[in-house]
């Protein structure tokens, strides 16, 4: 039973490779830490992958702990249970043992003594001349009134009908029958006499004697055998026997603790303890020397990026970055549908002067409300009101000529007025963050809101031909004669002889061209508003 150091650690090391095949590659783990000393641990190391790291070791760290107590405490309650199991087993042996003897001893003497042993006293009953043997015998042959002496009486007798038939004087008593009668009762007694005989214990030759003599040896040979029995049973739990299984058991239990001390101890350097403790130490000796250049580079890089971050909100251009992601923002959401999209915050729309409305996105042919156009304004700036933003996304849909005006403005500077996503009319006012990957779904939101809107506007064109773009243009156009007039106005003022009837005049057609275009803006809504309920009814 004995093992070698290098069999049995091979072994172990196989079963644990094997082991660890069946294992998952990983498992997740999410654990809620309430003590202070870990909170404490933990908090010196950055959130993030340094902090995963330092608990993942201190994880396996404590679970080879836990490991290694767990077989210090199992070797020691072997080895104590072992004592203990040895010592309750030979006292339970001896004490059955014992027992077993005692029992034994007076369940023979009880049935097997001659002396008053039960065996004895019924076979003395059955035999003895008085017993229950002989008054059956001398019920059934002795006596005239005997079953016998009546059965022969009934064949044999005087009165019978063989008696009648051998003797001529069936009254003369020295008849044939009388003869006869005498031969078998001297037959019956010898008969009787060598039937009690067999059952005399004294006659040594008799039937019982024999009986009890064999009874007596067989009881003889199982008491030996099981004395036998028992002290080799008792020989095998004998501590003072090498030889003995309680002997064996506890040298092999030696030899394994022996074992398991020289491997589980740091006083061997060769020991599976030790070098498990020279690796831990390396590893962690490497896994602090990684954590440490992986914490220097996450602050270089936080540092570095604290910095462009303070660069780029002390410069003017932060306001142009956030229209630069917006513009990328929806480029991204509008690819699929094959949607134009175009900056122009640069350029001056159908508005003289006027560059409100940062970027359009235009409908591809492939879409119901092909030609439609989105204006869309990215603001990152912290003065404007939802009143503010509602003018400037209408001022832009006109300048742009669109139908939906889309309305981006930063979350790092807005206000609680506006709502996160919020539709007023054609319009629709979305607070986005920018730094958000999951933010990115308001602006494909909008996207698709302002495509629906757009077809169903389509949709109205379709059912009333009023060229709106015309109308559209030619307001534009008396609005854009209404402000040239403004420059023959400052040429006029400097002219004093003659700039008063020209300046009454001015005055008069600029008025005239401002109620015009009035009026043909109200027209224009007037006509949106009933394509809109015609579109409703049907």
């Amino acid at each position: 039973m004995s093992t070698s150091p290098n069999g049995l650690f091979r072994g172990y090391e196989d079963d644990e490779a094997d082991d660890i095949q069946s294992l998952p590659v990983s498992i997740p783990l999410e654990l809620v830490v309430r003590d202070h000393e870990v909170i404490r641990e933990l908090l010196q190391h950055s959130e993030g992958r340094d902090r995963d790291d330092f608990a993942l070791s201190a994880l396996r760290l404590g679970v080879l702990s836990i490991r290694q107590a767990s077989g210090e405490i199992d070797s020691s309650a072997v080895r104590r249970e072992g004592e203990r199991l040895i010592e309750g087993v030979e006292q339970s042996l001896s004490q059955h043992k014992a027992l077993l003897e005692s029992k034994l001893q007076d369940t023979l003497r009880t049935y097997f003594n001659p002396e008053d042993g039960h065996f004895t006293e019924r076979v003395q009953k059955l035999v003895d001349k008085d017993g229950e043997f002989a008054g059956v015998i001398e019920r059934m042959v002795t006596g005239e009134g005997s079953e016998l002496a009546r059965r022969l009486d009934q064949q044999f007798g005087p009165n019978s009908s063989l008696a009648r038939m051998l003797s001529s004087d069936p009254e003369a008593g020295d008849g044939f029958l009388s003869a006869l009668r005498r031969t078998i009762e001297g037959d019956v007694t010898r008969q009787r006499e060598m039937l009690l005989k067999e059952f005399q214990i004294e006659n040594d030759q008799s039937a019982l004697y024999r009986l009890l003599t064999h009874v007596a040896n067989k009881n003889k040979e199982l008491r030996e055998g099981l004395a036998s029995e028992v002290t080799k049973l008792t020989d095998e739990f004998d501590f003072g026997r090498d030889e003995s299984a309680i002997s064996r058991m506890k040298r092999s239990l030696e030899q394994t603790q022996s074992k398991i001390d020289q491997n589980l101890t740091l006083d061997q350097e060769d020991s599976a303890l030790s070098r498990l403790k020279r690796e831990m130490f390396e590893l962690l000796k490497e896994q602090g020397k990684s954590a440490s250049e992986f914490q220097e580079e996450i602050k270089s890089t936080i540092r570095e990026l604290k910095a462009r971050e303070k660069e780029r909100a002390a410069s003017t251009r932060h306001g142009d970055d956030f229209e630069a992601d917006v513009l990328a923002a929806f480029q991204t959401a509008a690819e699929p549908s094959g949607a134009i999209v175009t900056p122009c915050g640069n350029t001056t729309g159908s508005i003289p002067y006027c560059k409100k409305g940062d970027i359009v996105i235009e409908l591809g042919s492939d879409h119901a409300a092909a030609g439609s156009r989105i204006a869309i304004e990215a603001k990152e700036d912290r003065s404007y009101s939802l009143s503010a933003a509602l003018a400037e996304i209408e001022e832009a849909r006109k300048n742009r000529g669109a139908e939906v005006g889309i309305f981006i403005f930063s979350s790092k500077v807005a206000s609680e007025d506006f709502e996160p996503f919020s539709r007023i009319g054609d319009d629709l006012l979305v607070v986005w963050d920018s730094e958000d990957p999951d933010d990115q779904l308001k602006v494909r939101l909008a996207f698709s809101v302002a495509t629906a809107l757009c077809t169903h506007k389509g949709a109205q064109r379709d059912r009333v031909e009023v060229d709106f773009t015309e109308i559209e243009t030619s307001i534009r156009a008396v609005e854009k004669q209404a402000g040239s007039l403004d420059e023959i106005r400052k040429f006029a003022e400097g002219i004093e002889d003659r700039a008063g009837k020209i300046i009454a005049k001015l005055d008069t057609r600029q008025k005239t061209l401002r109620r015009q275009v009035d009026r043909l803006d109200d027209q224009v809504e007037e006509l949106k508003n009933v394509f809109k309920t015609v579109a409703e009814d049907a």
